[in-house]
């Protein structure tokens, strides 16, 4: 089968987890078809293909996504289409679309995300016969907007931002249901994200693939020097949810627990921190590291994972990569959202900040209850995340 496979941003490097989704997709339907791949890029300089990624299609590009002022969002608002489709459109990448059709026909299209619908609309509206598509649901968009404002506490002089959203949402919402039942297939990557699109499209037609890790390939974490006391999250540091998980965390959470142990520490791993993340580098006990080379120090460190969120869609990489090596887990319950993870057995749930304080201590204090779960953990990852185990879900998706 020949694939033209769109993503939103080049699949690499694998330091978040839609690179890390759509690279092991990529890979994995490259090992069966010729595919080739078009995606987009914000970074400065000129857009291109690195070697992991190129060696793995018949044919890549990379196209510079054109930046989007204030200004600019402001007129789109007349249009009736979401917000982030405009944020993911070139002319470019559709011309290069329509144009490797047109030399050698796709069979199928891979639609890495909603937000490439935009882009793969334009295109069909050339086409003259019509190319089934699979929509591959990372998250679950309209959703994760709204877990977003549902969090949000604004102002007054917030009220205009607050429209603006609702009307994105309530768009997004319209044109993500529509592109569930034209496509031909919809893949996500958690149950409650599947019984979602089950509300909208027949059950034939929606498969479930969760996020895995590459077992083989992960680094050896040897967990002999951890420093007592001490936390870990990790994350893309400018992503909402995260942010303000962290920031909670830092000042209802981290008070209570620095009363009980004082030399308590929490590190916050991850590129781009926002400006109020940096900011709790201020806080006793917190270090913001930024982007960082391997994780593999952190993760043989740390006494504890935790993961504060309240916000957010799909499943988390960050908790796989952490139980996979064996640290032990507390987390709020939306933290572990779309995983089948349970309290006592897996890690321990909180959502209140000082049962979350509670819950830590307890990793730190009860060694005979807290090993147990990290084996549990560890065990459910080797056996129900690795990526070799969806293959046959996406075999049986194109055939």
């Amino acid at each position: 089968m020949r694939i033209l496979f769109l993503a939103p941003v080049v699949p690499w490097p694998l330091t978040q987890g839609r690179n890390l989704r759509n690279f092991h997709l990529l890979r994995i339907l490259a090992a069966r078809h010729e595919v080739e791949l078009l995606c987009g890029s914000f970074d400065a300089g000129p857009p291109a293909l690195p070697s992991e990624v190129a060696e793995l299609v018949e044919f890549g590009e990379v196209v510079a996504w054109p930046g989007r002022p204030l200004a600019t969002r402001l007129l789109d608002m007349g249009q009736s289409v979401p917000d982030i489709w405009q944020t993911y459109a070139s002319d470019r990448l559709v011309d290069s679309a329509w144009a490797r059709h047109a030399t050698k026909p796709f069979d199928c299209v891979h639609v890495a995300g909603f937000e490439m619908m935009g882009t793969w609309i334009r295109v069909c509206d050339r086409l003259t016969a019509r190319i089934p598509y699979v929509l591959d649901e990372h998250n679950i968009e309209y959703s994760l907007r709204e877990s977003m404002q549902a969090g949000e506490a604004l102002s007054v002089a917030d009220i205009p931002y607050r429209i603006y959203n609702h009307l994105q949402t309530r768009r997004t919402r319209r044109h993500e249901t529509g592109a569930w039942q034209r496509a031909w297939h919809v893949s996500t990557v958690s149950p409650e994200d599947r019984d979602q699109v089950l509300k909208h499209v027949p059950a034939h037609r929606v498969s479930l693939v969760p996020n895995c890790l590459d077992i083989r390939s992960l680094p050896k974490v040897e967990r002999n020097s951890v420093r007592p006391h001490s936390l870990l999250f990790m994350g893309k540091m400018d992503y909402r949810p995260n942010v303000a998980g962290v920031t909670w965390f830092c000042r209802e959470a981290m008070p209570a627990l620095r009363e009980r142990f004082p030399d308590a520490s929490f590190t916050i791993l991850g590129r781009d921190p926002a400006a109020d993340v940096r900011a709790l580098n201020d806080m006793p006990g917190v270090t913001v590291t930024g982007y960082v080379e391997s994780l593999v120090p952190y993760l043989e460190q740390a006494a504890t994972f935790v993961v504060p969120l309240f916000q957010g869609g799909g499943t988390r990489f960050k908790v796989l990569e952490a139980l996979a090596a064996g640290i032990p887990l507390v987390s709020t319950s939306q933290g572990i959202a779309g995983l089948p993870l349970e309290n006592e057995t897996h890690c321990l749930l909180a959502d209140d900040p000082n049962e979350l304080a509670t819950a830590i201590a307890r990793t730190w204090s009860e060694p005979a209850t807290t090993w147990p779960r990290v084996a549990n953990g560890q065990r459910i990852v080797e056996t129900h995340f690795d990526w070799s185990a969806i293959a046959p879900t996406l075999a049986g998706i194109y055939v």
